[in-house]
């Protein structure tokens, strides 16, 4: 039984292990997770630092939707859905995606930041 727990302690040593705060990792996508889970400590930390920086955030997108002449998708980078939505606000289908907006800007900012989380991941292994 002792050589089980040893065997099982060096199997765990050996796997890769994500460094990274609970808090960052909840939000990320499963593929950039296992992707970072590959990488020494130090990557990990490179990638939370950039991610930092380069993260949007769901307050501000809302900010850009009520107060800046609803500009959440481009604040997001995402300067065709912007386009169409300036042209649908002229017709009563922009009043709908307005309403739409102030319920799904969360799910639309963790979709945004997970393609940052990804766009990280590319760059810090071409960069290897």
């Amino acid at each position: 039984m002792a050589n089980l727990n040893e065997e099982q302690f060096n199997n765990a040593a050996t796997e890769p292990r994500l460094m990274i705060e609970s808090s960052i990792a909840d939000v990320l996508p499963f593929m950039v997770k296992d992707a970072l889970a590959r990488m020494p400590e130090g990557k990990q930390a490179q990638f939370v630092e950039e991610y930092n920086r380069k993260k949007k955030s769901t307050g501000i997108a809302y900010f850009f939707l009520i107060l800046c002449c609803g500009m959440p998708y481009g604040y997001l980078g995402k300067w065709g859905l912007q386009i169409g939505y300036w042209i649908s606000l002229c017709m009563i289908v922009g009043v709908l995606w307005f309403f739409y907006l102030l319920f799904a800007l969360p799910g639309v900012v963790k979709e945004a930041n997970g393609e940052i989380a990804t766009q990280i991941v590319r760059d810090m292994k071409v960069m290897s």
